[in-house]
């Protein structure tokens, strides 16, 4: 919407859209279908991604914890690292189920938003 400021910011959180300036009446919802990282690599024969980037909006540690790495290979996955602050997860669950499915190299992007790379 044009009378929406910064109207180039998107979020499932309604008050991080309030904060950036929004009157709440002109925050509006959406429904949309999801399909899950697993469903859809089924459905598509998909058995590797190189490299998963994960931008979630604070979701991205739950959607980490659902893959299921003996179904699909990933040696490379990116994502907000600070988005699992703000998660149900904590960081060391996250890093520990990491560490059991066999990554071994951590590092933060501090040039791009603390993005925490995760590596095989």
């Amino acid at each position: 919407r044009t009378d929406v400021k910064d109207a180039g910011h998107f979020s499932f959180n309604r008050e991080s859209v309030r904060l950036a300036g929004n009157p709440k009446d002109k925050i509006e919802g959406t429904s949309v279908s999801a399909l899950s990282l697993e469903d859809f690599c089924t459905n598509h024969e998909i058995k590797k991604i190189d490299h998963l980037i994960i931008d979630a909006e604070t979701h991205d540690a739950e959607i980490i914890m659902g893959i299921d790495f003996n179904k699909i290979e990933i040696p490379l996955i990116t994502f907000e690292s600070m988005s699992v602050k703000r998660s149900d997860i904590t960081f060391k669950e996250l890093l520990g189920f990491l560490k059991a499915n066999g990554f071994k190299k951590f590092y933060i992007n501090v040039l791009d938003w603390g993005n925490l790379n995760c590596q095989k």
